[in-house]
């Protein structure tokens, strides 16, 4: 009992810390040692839910693609081997959530229903602060809450409880319950609305649409079809509020850094490389806006290959499973989620604990896990509880 309740305040620390926390130094020392850190070592000497961990393909892709991102450092113009340490937290983490897992099967399932309350409570604190100031009435919300200070960022992390909210409402057996994450999805939205984050928006419209053609029902299709109506009506009747920015030069990033990225097209740079995208009005970031071309510079096409092999073999699994569909249609809508986010804004995924987790790290994690209840995981899993 003890146990469990530390590992569900880390894992709660860390879904829920950018809400709480002011600083981002407190916030990954907690997750360090609450998450990464006591789990392995606590369950070290466990050796039941060691067994055949490692022998399922996408948990040792996920551990190829750490290697190979690690390795990548030799020929990074990076300062030292310290940036190592980083790779070893996604180690940790990824071991860590497994190793719950197995021990605790409906511990992570409680925690991201706890935290999507949470979230929303804190989008509903923004709003209010934020639109309660006359002169912000109209304008598009700049996000300040806890450790959130960018908007497009911040909508990560939103969009990912989003996605959670629903399906906890669709697949509560509790009326209470349901009304509470209904509710919670729908302040959810209205803050994705109101943050103007293109990318993310689209992301959960894709992820919303998967969900209803999954689910198979008799009127799936016209579902779609009003769903898709609906949305060119708003966005038509609303495409000052929505499209006054434009394309943000997103499309001449993502060329520019393709281009970076044919020089060492195999392996990249190397992850941590010190490299500027410039577009051809001579403007420049640090990274293309898009976590594939990222990828693709730092890591090359072998890197972006396992990236995408890690995912496509959690996807694989989720399909396959039978026994628990409700997860399988949460996983599929996260998988899309994250990539269509991931393809239009983001830093590269070999970072510190920071928003971009929740559309690389948190979701593959996640998915993998719930991938292997169809190859065996639930009766090892539960195995290992009962001795």
């Amino acid at each position: 009992m003890i146990k469990e309740m530390v590992f569900s305040l880390g894992f709660i620390l860390y879904l829920c810390g950018m809400f709480l926390f002011c600083d981002w130094a407190s916030y990954r020392s907690f997750v360090y040692v609450f998450l990464f850190l006591l789990p392995v070592l606590l369950f070290s000497k466990e050796r039941g839910l060691w067994k055949g961990l490692f022998s399922y393909a996408v948990v040792r892709m996920y551990l190829l693609i750490l290697f190979f991102s690690a390795f990548s450092l030799l020929w990074s113009d990076a300062s030292g081997f310290s940036y190592v340490r980083h790779i070893v937290g996604m180690l940790m983490f990824g071991l860590s959530l497994l190793l719950l897992s197995r021990a605790y099967p409906a511990l992570i399932m409680r925690c991201l229903g706890v935290s999507a309350i949470v979230a929303a409570l804190s989008a509903i604190y923004g709003l209010v602060s934020f639109y309660i100031i006359p002169s912000n009435l109209g304008s598009r919300f700049i996000v300040d809450s806890g450790l959130l200070s960018h908007t497009i960022l911040a909508s990560f992390v939103y969009g990912f409880f989003f996605i959670v909210a629903i399906y906890l409402w669709r697949s509560s057996h509790y009326s209470g319950v349901r009304a509470v994450f209904l509710v919670s999805s729908v302040v959810l939205l209205v803050y994705l609305i109101f943050a103007q984050s293109r990318g993310v928006l689209l992301a959960v419209f894709c992820a919303v649409v998967c969900d209803i053609l999954l689910r198979c029902e008799k009127y799936r299709w016209v579902y779609v079809i009003l769903l898709v109506l609906f949305v060119s009506v708003m966005t038509y009747l609303n495409q000052e509020y929505f499209l006054d920015r434009g394309w943000s030069y997103r499309i001449d990033l993502w060329v520019s850094g393709v281009m970076m990225g044919v020089d060492n097209f195999w392996f990249g740079r190397g992850i941590y490389s010190d490299y500027t995208v410039t577009v051809d009005s001579g403007l420049y970031w640090d990274h293309p806006h898009n976590i594939f071309v990222k990828i693709f510079i730092d890591i090359g096409a072998l890197g972006l290959l396992l990236w995408c092999g890690v995912w496509a073999l959690a996807c694989r699994g989720l399909l396959c499973l039978k026994n628990d569909v409700e997860v399988k249609f949460l996983g599929v809508s996260l998988i899309i989620f994250s990539m269509v986010a991931g393809m239009f804004d983001g830093d590269g995924p070999f970072v510190k604990p920071r928003e971009v987790w929740f559309i690389s790290w948190l979701p593959l994690v996640l998915c993998i896990i719930w991938s292997l209840e169809g190859e065996g995981f639930s009766r090892v899993r539960k195995d290992a509880h009962d001795k």
